[in-house]
This record gives structure tokens, C-alpha cells and sequence, in this order.
């Protein structure tokens, strides 16, 4: 008989009881689940099972014999630890094969076995590695919510334990100027958030890295890789009108429909939109209008919509923010952060889809060239387009993910109806995106 055995045993750190009179079995061939909240004396458990733990009191039976004082190595007994425990001064081959080396196991079996456990984990050429080298960091530029890119990091360090993962928030035209000024010294090793111009203009300047995860190239509708293959379309969604209905009601103005509802003469100093410059929220704007109406006439209508300018949001969430709390009647944004504020009870919030057409954001990640953690980087792509872009419903986040296996939240699908596409080239807004900057922010300047 295999069976484990607990006879009323307990464990106890001096005057700190544990584990107390503890009887179970473990029948050979049994899978046995220990359930219950931290600090009950689970793992100890397991611990004692191991030979990682004395026992104080009581007997502890394997194969019909007491073992309180047998070497947690002759107990034939393995344990997965919930942290990582490794040897830090051996390789990654020599923490493998540790254990196989101890039971005299034939060395052809070894290599047979190390070899198939290095492709099991996606470790072949890596094998000679420390563990440590195998951890580390993955700095990443984030253009999204604080409460999201903290989600990233919480769920990305858990399917990484052994990587860190820092992240620094900014707007999508902060990102590019960071990224070029760091072109020869880049301090990010992946980027993620931000319109597909970003992208292009970043991979137009060889700043991003050509990578994409095998699984993309699979699932993913080709149109979301590029040629050059620098970074992947993982999220889209759609721009449109916020406003607040209270004081349209109040005011007795009708709700908007069209971009030009955002021009009237009464929304003088209360409309909020992001700023082109800093943020591709802004200049998804730009480019929308300019797709519709042509270079010169679109301009004009951002020239003509600072008349009502009250501010102008770094971000793409803070005009929506804004108006859920009254303070302004109009703005911009992406329909998902709005329908993210109306669950969270702020009825005040209503949106719209421009009638006449509005910008679809194509939401990008890449890995960024010559970076100091390309490996982690690559590790950061992997899992934000498969686990990371799961997470936008989660948080009430609606986009229309990418990746055909995760699930499209039913409140987004019925803006889609609704939609009228621009037509944004966006390589022809990438090319320009310097050129049109300039010229708002001289015009804005001068007015």
C-alpha cells in the first residue's frame, strides 16, 4: 500500500499552532483537493507530506511505515510549489535534470527527457541560462485607464511570475515623441493602446521590432498584421459624441446627431475634446473630419469647434469623465468609455454615433526595437493578444476585440448598426500626422 497517512498530527512554530490533530488518508491512486482561506495550513501540509516540514506532534505514514525523520530525498515525493523554487546558481538544464541525476538515472534517458521537457516549456536554446536571466522586467507604454494598465500588470505577473511588469501611462502622441527621442536608447520594451497611425509612423521610423506570435497569424483576419509585420491590429473601436442630457434638458438643446451639433452657439465654452497633439484620441477626430469633408474643411472645423473649446483632455477618457460629472455639456470620445460610465450608474451620460460618419480606432501592440527586454517583450505581446484583450470586458471596456476567440460584449454590438466608416487612409494620416499637428496648433494658437 502507497497510502498516506495522518495520525493525529500537528505542527506548531513555537507558540503558533498551525496544524492540530490532523487524521486523513490518501488512498494510492486518489486525487485529493485541500481546500479552505490563507493561512489554515494547507501548503503546511503539503510541506509535511514533502519533508520540507518536521512534524511536532503525531505520525505521518507512507507505505505502512512512520516517516517523521525521513529525508524529504528518500521519500520519493515531488512537490509543484505555488512560487517558483529553483536552484539560482545551477542552468535551467541542471535544475531539469537535478532530481533525474539523483535516482542514477541512464543518461541517454536524461537527454531524452531534458530535451522534451525544454520544448514542453519553449526553453530550447535557453537552457544554459540562470534562472534570473530568465526573469528580469518588461517596461511597457501604455496608452489606456490607470485601473486597466494595473490589471495587465496583476494578470501578466501572474502567468509570469518570474517577470516584473512596469508600466508608464501616456497618450499616443506622447508615446511616439518618447519613442523617437529613444530611438538609440529605448527605455520601453513593448507599447500597447494607441491608434494604428501611431504605429505606422513608429514603424516608418524603425522603431518597432517584427514580431508577430505564431497563434495572430492563425486566428487573426490577416488585415491586423502589416507587411513588415511591427504590430499587430488587437482591438477596435468606435469614436463618437458624449454629452450630458441633463443639461441638454435643462437648456432645452436638442441632442446631438452630427459633428456639427457640436458647433452651436449655445455649447460656447463647455465642449471638451482631446488634444490632437497628445493624444490619438484628438487625432482620430482630425483625421475623421478630413476624411469626410476634405483636407481644408476639416481643418476649418476644428478651427471653428475651439470657439466652444472649454479645455483640451490629455487623455481619450478625460472628456467623457468630464461630462459624467458636469463639467461641460460635450465632447468626444470612444463609445466604450461612455458605456462604461453609464453601467457604473452615471445616467446622466448619452452618446452618439455621427451620422454622417465617425473614425473606427484600430487599437495596436507592439515590441519595440532594440529594446533591453526583447525576450519579455515578446512574452508581453503573446499574452496581451490573447488573456489582455479578454480583459477589456471585464472592465466594462467595450471594443470589438480582434481575436476571434474572445467574446464581443452584447451592449457594443448595438452601436454597430449605427456606424457609417469615415474611410480614414490611415497610412496618408500617418504620413501627414507631423505635418497636420502643426498646422492645427498654429491655427489654434492664432484664434
Amino acid at each position: 500500500m502507497k497510502n498516506i497517512v495522518f495520525e493525529n498530527v500537528k505542527k506548531a512554530y513555537g507558540k503558533n499552532v498551525v496544524v492540530e490533530d490532523l487524521c486523513m488518508e490518501v488512498k494510492e491512486g486518489e486525487r485529493l483537493i485541500l481546500l479552505g482561506p490563507s493561512g489554515c495550513g494547507k501548503s503546511t501540509t503539503l510541506r509535511m507530506i514533502a519533508g520540507l516540514e518536521n512534524v511536532t506532534a503525531g505520525n505521518l505514514w507512507m507505505r505502512d511505515q512512520v516517516v517523521n525523520d525521513v529525508p524529504c530525498g528518500e521519500r520519493g515525493v515531488s512537490m509543484v510549489f505555488q512560487n517558483y523554487a529553483l536552484f539560482p546558481h545551477m542552468s535551467v538544464k541542471n535544475n531539469i535534470i537535478y532530481g533525474l541525476k539523483a535516482h542514477k538515472m541512464d543518461e541517454n534517458e536524461i537527454d531524452a527527457r531534458l530535451k522534451e521537457v525544454l520544448k514542453m516549456l519553449e526553453l530550447e536554446g535557453l537552457e544554459d541560462r540562470k534562472p534570473k536571466e530568465l526573469s528580469g522586467e518588461v517596461n511597457v507604454y501604455i496608452a489606456s485607464s490607470e485601473d486597466f494598465a494595473l490589471a495587465c500588470k496583476e494578470s501578466f505577473e501572474a502567468d509570469y511570475p518570474g517577470v516584473t511588469l512596469n508600466y508608464v501611462l501616456l497618450g499616443g502622441g506622447e508615446i511616439l515623441t518618447r519613442l523617437r527621442a529613444e530611438k538609440e536608447n529605448p527605455q520601453a520594451d513593448a507599447l500597447m493602446g494607441g491608434s494604428v497611425d501611431l504605429y505606422m509612423n513608429a514603424s516608418k521610423d524603425g522603431l518597432l521590432m517584427p514580431y508577430v506570435p505564431d497563434f495572430v497569424r492563425e486566428t487573426f483576419d490577416p488585415a491586423c498584421i502589416p507587411a513588415d509585420e511591427s504590430y499587430v491590429i488587437g482591438l477596435k473601436s468606435i469614436l463618437g459624441i458624449c454629452y450630458d442630457k441633463d443639461w441638454y434638458d435643462a437648456n432645452g438643446v436638442a441632442y446631438p446627431e452630427t459633428w456639427d451639433d457640436l458647433l452651436i452657439p449655445e455649447l460656447e465654452g463647455n465642449v471638451i475634446i482631446t488634444n490632437p497633439g497628445t493624444s490619438t484620441t484628438g487625432y482620430m477626430m482630425m483625421s475623421s473630419l478630413i476624411a469626410l469633408r476634405g483636407e481644408e474643411a476639416g481643418m476649418q472645423y476644428m478651427v471653428d469647434l475651439n470657439k466652444n473649446i472649454k479645455s483640451y483632455a490629455k487623455g481619450g477618457s478625460g472628456p467623457v469623465n468630464s461630462v459624467s460629472l458636469g463639467e461641460c455639456a460635450a465632447g468626444m470620445c470612444y463609445l466604450h468609455f461612455g458605456i462604461q460610465l453609464q453601467e457604473q450608474g452615471y445616467t446622466n451620460i448619452g452618446l452618439c454615433v455621427p451620422t454622417e460618419g465617425t473614425g473606427v480606432e484600430e487599437c495596436c501592440s507592439a515590441v519595440i526595437n532594440n529594446c533591453k527586454n526583447p525576450e519579455n517583450g515578446k512574452a508581453f505581446q503573446d499574452w496581451y493578444l490573447s488573456k489582455g484583450l479578454a480583459l477589456y470586458e471585464q472592465f466594462g471596456y467595450y471594443n470589438y476585440p480582434c481575436n476571434p476567440e474572445v467574446h464581443v460584449n452584447e451592449t457594443a454590438e448595438q452601436y454597430l448598426p449605427l456606424l457609417k466608416d469615415a474611410g480614414i487612409d490611415y497610412q496618408w494620416a500617418a504620413d501627414n500626422y507631423d505635418r497636420l499637428v502643426e498646422e492645427w496648433d498654429a491655427k489654434i494658437s492664432n484664434n
